[in-house]
């Protein structure tokens, strides 16, 4: 079987499949052809089922419901084909420091009508992919879950899903927390009459862009 995106006629890869019947089930995904092949089945009746993120599917064949019911006879060989349709799309972007190294620990949250509803995990590179967002709908998105940073710039990116095209370009600037060195040492004034040396303490507080 193949599966196709309805929209761009493009094949999809890691598509996953499940064909059931009773106990019995067998799963598989997509390569980049966008087709898998089920062999060695029995004469029986199985339920097929398609899942990837983002996508709802219809399948399409003579020997198939629209329910994913398929009904194999003996020597039959069957070919279905799975239309795609995108219902979700993804917000995708970086969170990086002010000298541009990579932020690869955190969460990048969309949050809708004051309801948290998707998150991404950073990448080692400090990408971010936030799925399953839908067309129409504002979204606010805003990266927490790392102690080291105490803010970002923005502190949140606003983002709506427009002619169902995902959205790129994202960047959070993380801020790190401000840390502090304590300098100790003896001054000397030459050329002055002192009785003990004076101690001069400082501190001085340093901006991290690390």
């Amino acid at each position: 079987m193949s599966v196709t995106d309805r929209k761009t006629k493009k094949v999809l890869e890691g598509v996953f499949l499940s064909l059931s019947a009773g106990k019995k089930r067998i799963t598989g995904y997509t390569g980049k052809a966008g087709v898998f092949k089920f062999g060695g089945l029995a004469a029986q009746r199985f339920y097929l089922t398609a899942i990837l993120k983002e996508f709802t599917f219809k399948f399409n064949g003579e020997s198939i419901d629209q329910d994913g019911a398929v009904t194999i006879k003996d020597g039959q060989h069957i070919s279905i084909q799975v239309e795609a349709t995108r219902v979700a799309f993804s917000a995708n972007g970086k969170i990086k420091t002010l000298a541009g190294k990579p932020v690869n620990f955190g969460i990048v949250t969309a949050t809708s009508t004051g309801k948290s509803e998707v998150a991404s995990i950073t990448g080692p590179q400090g990408d971010f992919k936030v799925m399953g967002l839908l067309p129409g709908k504002d979204y606010t998105l805003t990266f927490s879950e790392n102690a080291s940073i105490i803010r970002t710039i923005p502190e949140e990116i606003k983002v709506m899903i427009e002619d169902e095209e995902e959205v790129f370009g994202l960047t959070f600037y993380g801020i790190y927390e401000k840390k502090s060195i304590t300098i100790e040492g003896t001054v000397f004034f030459e050329g002055e009459q002192i009785d003990t040396a004076d101690t001069l303490s400082a501190t001085r507080s340093l901006f991290v862009s690390a």
